[in-house]
């Protein structure tokens, strides 16, 4: 390709890139779009309990678009805010289904997540409880979200199980922990 002689390449000073005003412009673009930054309000609309089902169903769209866009440049504080939540209570019924069925997206691709190797144990063991209680909320739903949460349990639990052997002292099979949803009683020994 051949460069205009009307307007020659600007040739990047070193100086210039070195001034105290880029840094700090820098450091503001880094603090600016922060990935827990980006992540809190989304968190906090999917937290709430005066927030309808569209609401909640929207911000977890959000919240997994951010993730699979800002992908390796999440920290794990970002991550462990988001796997550490609880299921929002008091959807309305015609839009639970799909509340449930981003949730589960979200879950996903939150354990997905390069940054999902610095989650401890008990992170992803509070994702993996909250998909199994979505599973078994599932159950009476339509048939579609039945087929679309079997398949987000298969998916987790290959995520686990990858993380499981990475291997390491922090493993998921090191600690005992009790899952207890409804009828479904199990223990780890």
């Amino acid at each position: 390709m051949r460069r205009s002689l009307r307007h020659p390449r600007a040739v990047a000073d070193d100086a210039a890139a070195d001034h105290p005003l880029v840094s700090s412009l820098k450091a503001l673009r880094r603090l600016v779009f922060s990935p827990a930054a980006v992540l809190r309000p989304f968190l906090y609309a999917v937290r709430s309990e005066d927030a309808g089902a569209a609401v909640t169903s929207a911000s977890l769209a959000a919240l997994h678009e951010v993730m699979a866009l800002m992908g390796p440049s999440l920290t794990s504080a970002a991550l462990r805010e988001w796997a550490c939540r609880q299921l929002p209570a008091g959807a309305e019924a015609a839009a639970e289904e799909a509340v449930l069925m981003r949730m589960l997206q979200s879950l996903l691709a939150c354990l997905r997540a390069p940054a999902a190797t610095a989650l401890g144990n008990q992170h992803v063991f509070n994702a993996v409880n909250t998909c199994i209680r979505v599973v078994h909320q599932a159950g009476a739903k339509s048939e579609l979200l039945q087929l679309f949460s079997r398949h987000a349990m298969h998916e987790l639990i290959r995520c686990v199980f990858a993380r499981n052997r990475r291997g390491g002292e922090d493993t998921l099979l090191v600690p005992c922990y009790k899952l207890q949803i409804g009828i479904l009683n199990v223990e780890c020994t």
